[in-house]
């Protein structure tokens, strides 16, 4: 069982058992066992469809849901931001150690560990790029601009023909 909180920092605990798999397939049509079929279709939806995300983590809370009388909505409301992504790790490492086979296990853990690396790669691109671009000095770059169209050519329109 692991924990992650919404944006109001209220804990829910995530436990994948065979009630919560054959829950989140009755209602959302989801089989959370095929996490590695289909070269990982479902973690990859998992990872990019937010609203699935949230609607299979409101299933799979959906009692403690209840307890609190907090609707699929307001759960919904409740998860945003970096909640979103801790959520999803939770959810992703429950699945991973649901499966019986420890050699299944082993593969899955390498690969939801590698796409995380490969994530934070990309990521740490992004951060350099935006980096470069706080440096930019907007009015050098504007005074350039405009210094460079006083040296464009007369439009042909203008020009008279010979």
């Amino acid at each position: 069982m692991r924990l992650f909180q919404d944006i109001k920092g209220e804990g829910w605990q995530l436990e994948i058992n065979t009630t919560v798999i054959k829950r989140v397939k009755t209602l959302l049509d989801i089989n959370l066992l095929s996490l590695a079929d289909d070269n990982f279709a479902l973690l990859d939806r998992l990872s990019t469809d937010l609203v699935l995300l949230v609607d299979v983590l409101y299933v799979a809370c959906r009692d403690q849901a209840n307890e609190r009388n907090i609707t699929d909505e307001e759960f919904g409301r409740r998860m945003a931001g970096d909640q979103i992504i801790t959520a999803r790790d939770v959810l992703i490492e429950e699945l991973v150690d649901f499966f019986p086979d420890a050699r299944r296990r082993a593969m899955m853990k390498t690969v939801t560990q590698k796409a995380r690396e490969l994530t934070e790669a990309i990521l740490s691109k992004g951060e350099l790029a935006i980096a470069e671009v706080e440096k930019l000095d907007t009015q050098a770059v504007a005074n350039s601009l405009m210094a460079s169209f006083g040296n464009l050519p007369e439009s042909s329109e203008s020009t008279p023909a010979h």
